[in-house]
């Protein structure tokens, strides 16, 4: 648990700090650029970004993907190669703008780990990595909800 705590305190702590940094960017303010439309009710955007989102690119980016690279092209879970697919890949997905794919390659960075770690103690790694992701998603959500 000392793993997840720590992975989220610092995948909160990025997404604050690039967050304030895109204040600075002409055209990269992430607050900006993630404003809700307000037809939208905020019990479908929470819905969508802390929970169905997270369930689907955690099955995709961390766990489908890692599982066929390793399978498929025979690398170690911890190899550069499976980290940099499932990373870039993750990061590649978020294109709002430059500031965001970069943002998201740290935070898949963070989700791999957390993937990766747990998969080599065979203790439910998707679920750990997808409570990860859910709880950042909702920090994000609740930042541009106040």
């Amino acid at each position: 648990m000392l793993i997840v705590s720590t992975l989220l305190l610092l995948s909160i702590l990025w997404a604050y700090l690039i967050t304030e940094i895109s204040k600075y960017i002409p055209g990269q303010n992430l607050n900006e650029i993630q404003q809700i439309d307000p037809k939208y009710n905020q019990l479908t955007v929470f819905i969508t970004v802390v929970i169905i989102g997270p369930v689907i690119e955690t099955f995709f980016f961390q766990y489908l993907l890692i599982k066929g690279v390793t399978k498929i092209f025979k690398w170690s879970l911890l190899s550069y190669q499976t980290a940099l697919v499932s990373i870039l890949a993750f990061g590649l997905m978020h294109t709002y703008n430059i500031l965001m794919v970069i943002a998201t390659i740290i935070g898949g960075f963070f989700l791999y780990i957390c993937y990766a770690l747990f998969e080599l103690k065979n203790k439910n790694a998707f679920v750990f990595t997808l409570l990860l992701h859910s709880i950042y998603n909702f920090y994000g959500w609740f930042i541009d909800f106040i």
